[in-house]
């Protein structure tokens, strides 16, 4: 209780304190404005003169203050009831950029079903597993052969005995026309002869088929690879039995890739094909691939808000998986009015406005639909036309309609 009473006395005493020493001050002041008066009043008129011309150097100096002040403050042109200063942009057409990014993951370029040539054959080996690479000609799967060598050795016996038979009737046929020179043959044993060597020739052809698709059988028994890719998915295990044409292997093309780009919904109506993409994977750091936006799926998915965006990417020595992990950059260009970024307010709301200047060089708030972002500035779809002054640096300041002073860059006016 003491130590309160102490502090509220204290404090009574201080207000005291400096009551006089405000009134002490004001009395020097007093005195001190005195003895200016006093001694401008008994100085020579060169003196005075001087006083007088050093308050119109300041007066002039203050007018100048206030005048760039009031055409570079808006808070200072306020007070003086002048137009608030701003920098403008002339609307007009031009060219803009925006990079459009995307994470993705690598998939095959396109899918190759590969099929049984063999019926009713045994799987002896499945040389390949699912996520291995393969290059073309590689062997997939082998299938009994024990069924197969048989039926190419006898038809390897085919085609010898059947040439041998063409031979032996291509010598009687010449022997024949040799006799019937001499009067020894009759033109009924020449046709004769002919006729046996045209049937000894097709026996050969039809020999010579027999050995080709037996061959061909034994070289069914291996199937391979049509080309570089992965396999995506196999469908059979040593002991399966093949039927002709039964799907075996699924292959992804990889000489191409995908990179399968989750694009956001907002970009949709801007990505179309041919627009060129730079894209960086996850397991190669340091490389930056090229690719070129080839189809589009448009659905959008309703959990990520994302549709996919397919940019075909040249795979060299097959150094990019199915599976990896990248970011795009799809550049995206466009043509049409564009003002720079700094002149837009509420850019990520639904409606987005500008401050245009009118005629009577009033700052009149005006909603505009925006488009594509880039080089710092956005492409205006609606609401504004070419040649219209838009307020590009001081719009924080402004208020609905208020009078400004415009000023343009030398760049832009």
């Amino acid at each position: 209780m003491l130590k309160k009473l102490y502090q509220e006395f204290r404090y009574i005493v201080n207000l005291v304190a400096e009551k006089w020493r405000l009134r002490a001050r004001k009395d020097e002041v007093k005195a001190s404005t005195q003895d200016v008066y006093v001694q401008y009043q008994g100085a020579p008129a060169w003196q005075k003169n001087l006083f007088f011309i050093s308050l119109i150097i300041l007066g002039i100096t203050l007018a100048i203050v206030i005048y760039f002040e009031a055409t570079n403050s808006p808070k200072f042109a306020r007070l003086l009831f002048l137009p608030v200063p701003v920098e403008g942009y002339k609307v007009k057409v031009g060219e803009i950029t925006q990079l459009v990014g995307a994470s993705g993951i690598v998939g095959p370029h396109s899918e190759v079903t590969v099929t049984s040539r063999v019926n009713a054959a045994t799987v002896q080996k499945v040389l390949v597993k699912i996520g291995d690479i393969v290059k073309s000609d590689t062997p997939l799967l082998e299938v009994d052969q024990s069924n197969y060598g048989p039926a190419l050795a006898a038809a390897q016996e085919g085609i010898t005995a059947a040439q041998l038979n063409s031979q032996k009737a291509e010598a009687i046929l010449q022997a024949t026309l040799e006799m019937k020179t001499k009067g020894l043959a009759e033109q009924g044993q020449v046709d004769a002869a002919q006729a046996a060597l045209a049937t000894a020739k097709q026996n050969e052809a039809l020999a010579q088929s027999t050995l080709a698709n037996a061959q061909q059988a034994l070289a069914f028994t291996r199937l391979k690879s049509p080309l570089d890719s992965i396999v995506l998915t196999s469908l059979s295990e040593p002991g399966d039995v093949l039927l002709e044409n039964a799907p075996v292997f699924t292959l992804g093309d990889i000489d191409m890739v995908y990179d399968i780009a989750l694009v956001q919904e907002e970009s949709l109506p801007y990505i179309a094909r041919g627009q060129k993409a730079e894209v960086i994977f996850s397991s190669l750091p340091t490389q930056t691939f090229q690719g070129v936006v080839e189809k589009i799926d448009p659905a959008v998915n309703p959990t990520t808000r994302t549709f996919n965006a397919f940019i075909a990417i040249k795979n060299d020595n097959l150094i990019l998986k199915p599976g990896v992990t990248g970011y795009a950059r799809i550049t995206i260009t466009g043509t049409g009015l564009v003002i720079p970024e700094s002149a837009v307010m509420n850019q990520y709301s639904e409606v987005a406005n500008v401050f245009v200047v009118d005629a009577d060089s009033h700052a009149v708030l005006t909603p505009v639909h925006l488009g594509l972002r880039g080089n710092h500035g956005y492409q205006v779809l609606s609401g504004l036309h070419e040649g219209d002054t838009v307020v590009s640096v001081g719009t924080q300041y402004l208020k609905e309609n208020e009078s400004v002073h415009v000023t343009f860059p030398p760049e832009t006016h």
